[in-house]
Parts: structure tokens; sequence; C-alpha cells
């Protein structure tokens, strides 16, 4: 199967996720970004579809989902006050990004087969 992703990358829905003016907002997309393809895959690999409607669903299920805004308050506390992303990589974030993702990840429990 082979999945176009310069269709997924150009979906306007990515816009409604968020933004990415600061350290904070990058770190809060970024998260859900990975969160979202996640999701997104175990449906085209159930589904079996190329498609971007995988992709659609996934974001629209992460931002009515609580997890949405647990990241963000995850990522806030992670980051507290810094502002630059070269505080984020010199403080050694990544792990605790990782782990805001684990514990955050989509349900798959409701996704049913076609």
């Amino acid at each position: 199967m082979y999945i176009n992703f310069n269709h997924v990358l150009s979906l306007n829905l990515w816009s409604t996720v968020g933004s990415v003016n600061n350290a904070l907002e990058v770190a809060q997309f970024g998260i859900a970004v990975v969160i979202i393809l996640e999701y997104s895959f175990f449906i085209w690999d159930l589904k079996n579809t190329t498609s971007t409607q995988p992709v659609e669903t996934a974001i629209t299920t992460y931002k009515r989902s609580p997890q949405c805004q647990a990241v963000q308050k995850a990522v806030k506390n992670a980051i507290k006050d810094r502002n630059a992303l070269r505080d984020i990589f010199q403080t050694n974030l990544e792990k605790t990004f990782v782990q805001i993702v684990l514990d955050n990840l989509l349900s798959k429990d409701n996704i049913k087969a076609v």
C-alpha cells in the first residue's frame, strides 16, 4: 500500500491542531503530530486505504479528546518559563516529550474495520 504523504502534509486541518509561534507551541504541536500520525497509521493499516481520511479522522479525534488538553498542560509544565528552542534541547526534555506522547496516545478501541 502506498500513501501519498504530500497529500497528508497539505491537509488544511493541520493548522487547526496548533500554531508554532514559540518554543511551547512548537513542542505542543510536535507532540500532537506524533500522536495523530500514530493513530492514523493504525487506521490506514486497519482499513487498508491510501486516502488522507485516516489523518483527517485522527486530527478530529485528537482535538476532541482529553489528550489534547493533557498534552498542552504537560508540555507547559515541562517547559515552565523557557521560551527558546535551544533551552528545550539543552535541558534534555526529549525524554519527557517522548513520555508525554506515550502517556497520551489515542485509544484504538473505537476503530472498526471497514
